[in-house]
């Protein structure tokens, strides 16, 4: 099941889209990504949108080659933070990760990213090689506004579980 989720500018969540497909290929993302945008028309007015999810190839793709408007791509924090979870344990370095990437003051970030190296080199060592020159993408003082705030996918992810229940319905 694919979910589309927005946020007003009163930080009220509500339910864009959603459908259920054959499974998380090429050919469903495409389709689902053509469907979002059909359905808001104020994409078409060449308003920009920002789309907030995890790194799959799929979204990716999809957006970049089924999106005819402009828009902005970032990745979702919790997501991040799970691959990294896989990787190291320690509280602390989670911590680290999470303060540096909402910084929202450039300098704020140069000195939160600046701790993990102190912390545990190998932690930082994945952080380069994982995200770097794509803090655009993941930090919130360099993405040029466009998340407005909104780090995680948080939103989705609870109403895909609302809605998971219904697919036991479905014939």
């Amino acid at each position: 099941m694919f979910v589309t989720t927005g946020v007003d500018a009163d930080g009220g969540l509500y339910l864009l889209v959603f459908a259920v497909v054959e499974g998380e290929i090429g050919a469903a993302w495409h389709w689902f990504i053509s469907y979002i945008h059909e359905l808001i028309p104020t994409v078409h007015q060449d308003r920009r949108i920002t789309f907030i999810s995890d790194q799959h190839k799929g979204i990716l793709n999809a957006l970049k080659d089924g999106w005819p408007t402009p828009y902005t791509h970032r990745y979702c924090l919790r997501r991040i933070r799970a691959n990294f979870q896989k990787e190291f344990n320690g509280k602390k370095l989670h911590i680290l990760l999470w303060q540096a990437s909402c910084a929202s003051d450039p300098e704020l970030y140069m000195v939160k990213r600046a701790e993990p190296k102190t912390a545990c080199e190998d932690a930082d060592s994945w952080i380069e090689n994982h995200l770097q020159g794509k803090e655009y993408q993941w930090v919130l003082s360099k993405d040029g506004a466009y998340r407005f705030g909104v780090m995680t996918t948080n939103a989705s992810v609870s109403f895909n579980g609302v809605l998971k229940g219904s697919q036991d319905l479905l014939i």
